[in-house]
C-alpha cells in the first residue's frame, strides 16, 4: 500500500535584458506499507500451514519526506549563446518501522544535484552543445529491508539497512557542423556517467548451491560511448557518401564469494552510410 502527496514552487526574475534567476521549492510526502507472511506446517503429517515462521515474515511501515530547494542562473543571446547553471539541495528524511518485532529506524540523506548547459552557435552553421547534471538515486524499500526473501528458495535476497544513495554524474558533448554550399557535414557526439557508491551486488554460493546476495554501495563503475559521422557530396553527381565511428565501454564492480570481480566491456564499430 502507498498514499503520497508532492508538490513544487517555481519564480523566474529577469537581472538584466538577457539572463535570469529562478529559485525553486519542492515537497513529497510518501507513505508506504509492505508486508511478507511465511507459513509451515504445524504438524508434517498435515496439509495445512498454519504456523509462522518469524525470521521471514515481517510488516514494514516507511514515511518518507522530501525537500527540494534549488536555484539557477540562465543567459540567453539568441542565435549565439545560450547558458545555465545551477544546483539543487535535496533533504530526504526516511522513518522505516519494523511493525512486527517494534523497533524503528531514522534515515537523513543531504544530496547536492549541479546542473550546467551551454549551447553555442558559431559560424557557417556551426554550433556546439554541452551538458551536465548529478543526480540521486535512493534506495527502494526493499532493498533496505534486513530481511530474507525466500521467494526464490534457491537465489535468497537480504535487505541492507546501512545502503546509501548513489548519485550519478552525467556529462554531454554533441559538435555539428554542415556547409550548405559544398553539402558536406561532421558531427561527433559523445557521453559519459559515473556512480557514486553506486548500487551494486554482493553474492555469496553456499555449500548446497544456494545463492544468497545483498545490494551493496561500490565506487567505480561508469559507461562511456563516442560517435561520430562525416558524409559528403560528389560533386555533379546526386551521390552522397558518408562514414560513422562508434566507441562504447563500460566498468562494473560486483563481489562475488567475498572477492571483488571487476567486469570491463570495450566495443568500437566503423560503417560507410
Amino acid at each position: 500500500r502507498a498514499l503520497g502527496l508532492s508538490g513544487a514552487l517555481s519564480y523566474t526574475r529577469p537581472i538584466s535584458k538577457r539572463s535570469y534567476l529562478s529559485w525553486d521549492y519542492g515537497l513529497e510526502i510518501d507513505n508506504r506499507q509492505t508486508a511478507r507472511t511465511t507459513l509451515e506446517r504445524s504438524d508434517p503429517g498435515k496439509p495445512v500451514y498454519d504456523k509462522t515462521v518469524s525470521a521471514l515474515t515481517n510488516s514494514f511501515s516507511y514515511d518518507v519526506l522530501i525537500n527540494r530547494m534549488g536555484m539557477y542562473y540562465r543567459y540567453n543571446k539568441p542565435k549565439k549563446l545560450n547558458f545555465n547553471i545551477g544546483a539543487k539541495a535535496i533533504c530526504t528524511r526516511m522513518d522505516q518501522a519494523d511493525l512486527v518485532r517494534d523497533t524503528s529506524r531514522r534515515y537523513i540523506y543531504w544530496n547536492f544535484a549541479p546542473q550546467a548547459g551551454l549551447n553555442l552557435q558559431m559560424k557557417k552553421n556551426r554550433n556546439i552543445w554541452m551538458n551536465y547534471n548529478g543526480q540521486t538515486q535512493q534506495p527502494s524499500i526493499q532493498q533496505l529491508q534486513p530481511i530474507v526473501d525466500n521467494t526464490d528458495p534457491l537465489n535468497l535476497y537480504i535487505g541492507n539497512p546501512a545502503l546509501k544513495p548513489s548519485f550519478n554524474h552525467n556529462l554531454w558533448v554533441n559538435m555539428g557542423q554542415f556547409d550548405f554550399i559544398e553539402e558536406r557535414g561532421m558531427w561527433m557526439s559523445g557521453g559519459f556517467n559515473a556512480s557514486q557508491n553506486a548500487f551494486s551486488s554482493r553474492d555469496v554460493v553456499d555449500s548446497i548451491g544456494r545463492r544468497v546476495y545483498q545490494t551493496v554501495n561500490v565506487n567505480g563503475n561508469y559507461t562511456y560511448n563516442l560517435n561520430g559521422n562525416y558524409n559528403f557530396k560528389i560533386k555533379k553527381t546526386p551521390v552522397t557518401l558518408g562514414m560513422s565511428i562508434g566507441a562504447n565501454g563500460s566498468n562494473y564492480i560486483n563481489f562475488i564469494n567475498g572477492l571483488k570481480n571487476t567486469t570491463k566491456t570495450i566495443g568500437v564499430s566503423i560503417e560507410p552510410n
